[in-house]
């Protein structure tokens, strides 16, 4: 039994390979010499930042034409049309031209036929799009590129297997690689489904471009600390390192503290997932979620940051407070410093965890929050080196969009 399904398996990945090349090649022999036409699938707006600027350097192009959709994200059998409307709202927010796939009071979705693409990017690697604009129809009609999200900061092979699932990145042909552990993961993939018309690029990361490396000010006994805590559940998976939040140990904490040091505000910004997982799993309910957004938007020094763009949090803030995120490394860019409250066998690199400030207890991170707010900071030169290492220039987008029109 088990080698009959061994070999029902293999016969489908050949299945799959094969058409796969087929319609790769089918795309590429309809290519002209006009203008190379790009789409860009996206549900988060919080994801746009792998696109920004590749998108601001196709707009003064004449030989590209660039096209975003918007989608309204599909989960557990519905179409969440809140989030889709928050995420239209950011777009027209900083002008960027966007098609809206569905149209809320038609009930109708665009159709794809009258569009021809050579290139298309996916924001996200998971099955939350509508059916008809799903990898598994428009592997058909363009050549699929994906830049990551999230600059993967861990080996961890679960997490890896989730970020990065097979199911789609058969059908990807190009792959903007962010990290090396990113790298050898998707070259045992490629290998797996057939290396043919699957390219990994290393052209660096576009998120980085966005930051600049600056030296700390004078805070003068003032800062604002932002917290990102993660959107898992307590004591859920400790195998994974990477699954710890700090949410329910530190919520109440950072109220307290900030009740009685106003010197010290506070920036709060869960997971986008964070509450709506919360309820689902039954840590919290609507209402205890209603009353602790309540609670923090009665204090002058705290709020809750649920702006799509997180950089404004960024650029507001003195410190991060950090749980195991991606956005570790994009703050660190920033040259401001960061206490780590995650697991450190979370995270791979070594020198990643020198630069930043790694805390046990509630203890230690206001003994470090209160240090940094006096200008001590001995860990800036390690941070400076980190970034230097790990930077290539602040032009990734446009190398990247050299790339796909080079093709």
């Amino acid at each position: 039994m088990i080698f009959f399904k061994r070999l029902e398996s293999a016969s489908k990945r050949i299945v799959k390979r094969f058409l796969f090349n087929y319609y790769c090649a089918k795309i590429d022999k309809r290519k002209t010499e006009g203008k190379k036409r790009i789409g860009i699938f996206t549900i988060l707006g919080e994801n746009w930042n792998s696109f920004r600027t590749m998108y601001d350097y196709a707009k003064d192009r004449k030989d590209v034409c660039v096209t975003v959709f918007v989608f309204p994200k599909y989960d557990e059998g519905r179409y969440d049309i809140g989030l889709y409307q928050s995420t239209m709202a950011f777009f027209d927010s900083i002008g960027v031209d966007y098609t809206a796939a569905y149209d809320i009071a038609t009930k109708t979705w665009i159709s794809f036929d009258s569009y021809r693409f050579d290139y298309i990017f996916y924001d996200e690697p998971y099955p939350v799009y509508h059916g008809d604009f799903s990898i598994t129809k428009i592997y058909k009609k363009a050549r699929i590129c994906y830049i990551p999200y999230g600059y993967s900061i861990t080996d961890s092979e679960e997490l890896t297997k989730i970020v990065m699932p097979e199911t789609f990145f058969c059908y990807v042909s190009y792959f903007f690689k962010s990290t090396d552990v990113a790298e050898a993961f998707m070259k045992q993939l490629f290998k797996k489904v057939g290396f043919k018309n699957h390219t990994i690029v290393d052209l660096g990361y576009p998120r980085f471009d966005l930051y600049d490396f600056k030296e700390n000010v004078n805070k003068n006994g003032e800062v604002s600390v932002l917290w990102i805590p993660r959107y898992t559940l307590p004591n859920i998976n400790m195998a994974d390192p990477s699954a710890e939040t700090s949410f329910f140990e530190f919520k109440d904490k950072i109220i307290d503290y900030a009740k009685t040091n106003r010197r010290v505000s506070w920036i709060i910004r869960p997971h986008p997932s964070a509450f709506s997982n919360f309820v689902k799993n039954g840590v919290l309910n609507e209402k205890d979620v209603n009353f602790y957004l309540k609670t923090i938007n009665e204090e002058k020094n705290m709020r809750i940051d649920s702006i799509k763009d997180y950089k404004f949090a960024f650029e507001e803030s003195d410190i991060l407070l950090a749980d195991f995120s991606s956005l570790i490394i994009e703050y660190l860019l920033t040259g401001k410093p960061i206490i780590y409250c995650g697991n450190p066998d979370a995270i791979q690199e070594k020198q990643l965890i020198d630069a930043m400030y790694c805390v046990r207890n509630w203890d230690e991170i206001i003994d470090i929050t209160e240090k940094l707010s006096n200008n001590d900071d001995p860990l800036l030169e390690k941070r400076r080196r980190y970034v230097s290492s790990i930077k290539k220039n602040n032009r990734s987008g446009e190398q990247i969009l050299d790339f796909i029109t080079a093709q």
